[in-house]
């Protein structure tokens, strides 16, 4: 890796009803080596894009870690969507992320 891309970064997720993220799996970015990660419910990742920690999404490509997006919270309607696009529809996308385990 080498340089920090976000202060945590997402490696999987797990959609509910409505398309609405669980859970996530975030790893914290030191610019080194990921660890295990630590799982995360929706509400935990909404509140700290809010308090403007960063994250973004992460893909294991062959034992290497690939950068995927910057992940964003919009307010849309009542509530809020998170998201990896400008997109401003009321479901959660993170790209296409594993399912979480």
């Amino acid at each position: 890796m080498g340089e920090k891309w976000a202060d945590y970064l997402v490696s999987a997720v797990e959609y509910g009803p409505g398309r609405r993220i669980e859970r996530v799996m975030q790893h914290e970015d030191t610019g080194g080596e990921l660890g295990e990660g630590t799982v995360i419910d929706r509400s935990t990742l909404a509140s700290n894009i809010s308090r403007g920690v960063r994250y973004a999404t992460v893909f294991d490509a062959s034992s290497k870690w690939r950068l995927g997006e910057a992940i964003r919270c919009h307010r849309v309607g009542s509530g809020n969507a998170i998201r990896t696009d400008e997109n401003r529809a009321e479901y959660d996308h993170l790209g296409m992320l594993p399912e979480l385990k």
